[in-house]
């Protein structure tokens, strides 16, 4: 099930969105709980990063959707955002924002579904490389593109990326069944590796960005195999 919440002062707009998301779920067999709001600082006052998708009316009375938007990302920036809008240059904007599309007023069905469509091709996509963390600080969701390597520390593991390192309570044995699906490779008993972060390899290390990490006898030859297939050649 999709959680949506619809930011919407018209009570009509509101309603014909609820319609056509209720007509989506019985052709494409979907499922979505639903929340309206009449205001985007009602919303945004009560915001708990529980929704996969957000409709978002950029011609609001009080403050507008655009702004609406910018502070939504101060709070999240992974959720999925679509604007609603009467006048498509506003809804331009919304690269700014992250928005992955825009709807024009007034909705019909045929346009609606097929944004609808790419909003939730975009949520899977993120749901997919998305894994959660939980520290000693809190829980954390962190996208895999954003992990430079994974490193053993007696019963811990310390994920690094470009901001912070990230320090579990885990087993190398779990970080792997994680990630291996998105082109992290074993180099030693100690280090999980990006595929993409990878600047040179050289018979006993591998550079990741600017930092070295040893590569292992034991796990040499595997590393070596699995890095010429994700490079589509020999090394």
């Amino acid at each position: 099930m999709y959680r949506v919440a619809i930011v919407e002062d018209n009570q009509e707009d509101a309603d014909l969105l609820l319609h056509l998301l209720k007509q989506f779920e019985q052709t494409f067999h979907e499922s979505f709980s639903y929340k309206v709001f009449e205001n985007s600082s009602h919303f945004l006052d009560h915001y708990d990063k529980e929704y996969d998708l957000i409709f978002m009316d950029i011609e609001m009375p009080g403050m507008n959707g655009m702004d609406a938007a910018q502070k939504l990302r101060e709070k999240d920036t992974d959720v999925t955002l679509m604007f609603i809008t009467n006048m498509a240059q506003y809804a331009l904007r919304g690269y700014t924002v992250d928005a992955v599309d825009y709807i024009l007023k007034p909705l019909n069905h045929y346009s609606f579904s097929m944004k609808l469509k790419k909003a939730l091709r975009n949520i899977q996509h993120r749901a997919q490389s998305m894994i959660t963390l939980k520290t000693s600080d809190g829980i954390f969701r962190v996208s895999s593109s954003d992990i430079y390597y994974v490193e053993v520390s007696g019963h811990y593991l310390n994920y690094y990326t470009a901001s912070t390192v990230y320090t579990v309570r885990s087993t190398m044995a779990v970080a792997e069944e994680q990630l291996l699906k998105y082109h992290f490779l074993r180099c030693s008993n100690c280090y999980l590796v990006n595929s993409v972060y990878i600047t040179s390899v050289r018979s006993t290390e591998v550079t990741i960005g600017s930092t070295s990490l040893p590569v292992s006898r034991t796990k040499k030859e595997a590393f070596f195999r699995e890095l010429a297939n994700y490079l589509g050649g020999s090394i």
